[in-house]
């Protein structure tokens, strides 16, 4: 019973735990399956267990593929946005949860189980670095989110496929109080010319404060136009084809 007793105190209610994690600290799959016989866990799906009768959320999803050795999963874009509380304007209702990762990442597939999740895998983003993320609390259990920074550019690599230009526009309004630094470290390792340039299209715009402490001089603006919505109008000053209603003198 020592060992049950650890792996039920080591395991917030609410979240999910991996087999090979499990393995990892001891407990073996005879054993687990022995105390999924006796109703001390239940099966979620292959090689996936949570507590007997327990209700599990997508966060509690999260929370098991963070423990995954190297795993870069995690709640980024508008996503990241709304659970830090940035952005009034984002809705968490039935919206969909963007789960960021890098592209080799495993596929967590069982993921689809949650109807609102969706997975962005990518090598745009650097998601080997500390101080890109940041704690929030559940109240249960901690799991990392992407910084205000590396949030707003993640949703503009969904802009406009699977994230609106208008919505993205509103969002980026009122977030005036990015740390240009941070930005600046982030924009320069980005590794798509359209996240950049409308990242500063936006923030000319609205005419944020940390636009002009960034050094454009050392981002990778590449060459030639961008169509970011068709029909739009086009920007000269960074080359981006941008809806009609965003037409003004500084485009």
């Amino acid at each position: 019973m020592t060992k049950l007793r650890r792996l039920l105190s080591n395991w917030p209610r609410g979240t999910l735990r991996l087999t090979k994690e499990l393995e990892r600290s001891g407990i073996g799959r005879q054993l687990l399956a022995s105390y999924k016989e006796s109703g001390w866990v239940e099966s979620f799906d292959h090689g996936v267990y949570k507590h007997a009768k327990d209700k599990v959320d997508w966060l509690g999803a999260v929370y098991a593929l963070q423990q995954v050795k190297g795993s870069t999963l995690h709640p980024g874009g508008k996503t990241a946005l709304a659970l830090k509380g940035y952005s009034h304007y984002i809705g968490m209702g039935n919206e969909t949860r963007f789960l960021y990762m890098h592209h080799l990442d495993g596929n967590y597939r069982w993921l689809s189980k949650f109807e609102t999740v969706e997975r962005v895998q990518t090598n745009v983003f650097n998601y080997h670095k500390t101080e890109y993320f940041s704690r929030y609390s559940t109240g249960t259990f901690d799991i990392y989110v992407s910084v205000p920074e590396l949030a707003v550019l993640e949703m503009l690599y969904l802009t406009p496929n699977k994230q609106s230009f208008d919505e993205a526009g509103k969002i980026i309004e009122l977030l005036y109080s990015l740390r240009p630094e941070l930005l600046q470290r982030l924009l320069q390792e980005c590794r798509s010319v359209k996240v950049v340039r409308l990242l500063l299209f936006f923030a000319d715009y609205y005419d944020h404060p940390w636009l002009k402490e960034l050094d454009q001089s050392k981002l990778n603006l590449g060459s030639g136009n961008r169509v970011i919505v068709q029909d739009g109008i086009f920007s000269p000053k960074y080359q981006i084809t941008v809806p009609r209603d965003y037409g003004y003198d500084t485009v």
